[in-house]
């Protein structure tokens, strides 16, 4: 069962996500899910959402071979923004044998508080860092 969220939109940042209820430490508050790529799909659809003009990517990396995609099919979860304060995290668990990736609270969070968590390697831009940029030119 999810935690109870709702998007909204933000000043700057586009949308987000915001707690419905208050949770305490340690809440799942979802699974962050999309279509898994292997990283030569991951580029391609780089290049391919650049060229439509598609203005946000919501990739994560799931492991050293593999990035889920959540740009055109997943849940709101890829509207938790970053925050270099965040008040939650990522957490990879395997569930039959899948490796999926959870968000939970690492501070209680109140009622209509936006949920936020540190990028670090998670999001697409900092995945680009890992790979050759020579797919680009």
């Amino acid at each position: 069962k999810y935690a109870a969220t709702k998007c909204f939109q933000t000043d700057w940042k586009g949308w987000g996500l915001q707690a419905d209820e208050d949770m305490p430490v340690g809440t799942f508050i979802m699974e962050y899910v999309g279509e898994v790529l292997d990283y030569r799909e991951f580029k391609y659809r780089v290049k391919k959402y650049d060229k439509e003009n598609i203005p946000h990517h919501y990739f994560m990396a799931l492991n050293g071979e593999e990035v889920i995609d959540a740009t055109k099919m997943g849940n709101v979860s890829r509207f938790i923004n970053h925050c270099c304060d965040p008040n939650a995290e990522t957490q990879k668990w395997t569930v039959g044998g899948q490796l999926r990736v959870g968000f939970f609270t690492i501070k209680p969070v109140r009622k209509g508080e936006e949920l936020t968590f540190n990028y670090q390697f998670e999001s697409y831009g900092l995945v680009l860092l890992s790979i050759n940029f020579s797919f680009f030119t």
